[in-house]
C-alpha cells in the first residue's frame, strides 16, 4: 500500500527558501547591473553632447583668434595703420577731402534703347517696377 504521509516537509521548504532567496539575490544583481549600465550611458551621452559645444567654442574661438590676428597684422605696416586708423576714425590727411559721386535715379542706361526680344518687352510691361 502506498504511504501518502508528509515526509521531509521542512527539507522542501528549506529547498524552497534557497531557490527563492537565490532567485531574488540574482533579480537584485539584476536591477544593479541595469541601472549601472543606464546611468554610464548617461554619462557617455553627456560627455558626447559636452565634446560637441566644445569642439564648437574651440571652432569660433579660432576663428576669432584668426580675425584678431589678420587684424594685428595689419597695424604692423605703415599703410595698415593708415587704413586702421581712418576707418575707425575718420581722419584725413591736409588737403584730402570727399568725393561723393550722386547718380541721376530717373534716367536709366537701359531707357534709351527698346528690348529686341519679345519676352522681355512682355515681362516689363508686366512688371515694370522691378
Amino acid at each position: 500500500m502506498r504511504d501518502f504521509a508528509k515526509r521531509g516537509s521542512t527539507a522542501n521548504a528549506m529547498r524552497f527558501l534557497k531557490s527563492f532567496a537565490g532567485l531574488l539575490l540574482m533579480l537584485v544583481i539584476t536591477v544593479v547591473a541595469v541601472r549601472a549600465a543606464w546611468d554610464m550611458y548617461g554619462k557617455f551621452a553627456e560627455a558626447a553632447q559636452s565634446d560637441e559645444v566644445a569642439q564648437k567654442q574651440l571652432m569660433a574661438l579660432e576663428a576669432q583668434q584668426a580675425q584678431v590676428s589678420a587684424s594685428v597684422d595689419s597695424f604692423a605696416s605703415p599703410r595698415g595703420l593708415e587704413a586702421q586708423v581712418r576707418e575707425r576714425y575718420g581722419v584725413v590727411k591736409p588737403g584730402e577731402g570727399q568725393i561723393l559721386i550722386v547718380r541721376d535715379s530717373t534716367t536709366t542706361p537701359s531707357q534709351g534703347a527698346a528690348p529686341q526680344n519679345i519676352f522681355i518687352r512682355v515681362w516689363q510691361a508686366l512688371f515694370g517696377w522691378m
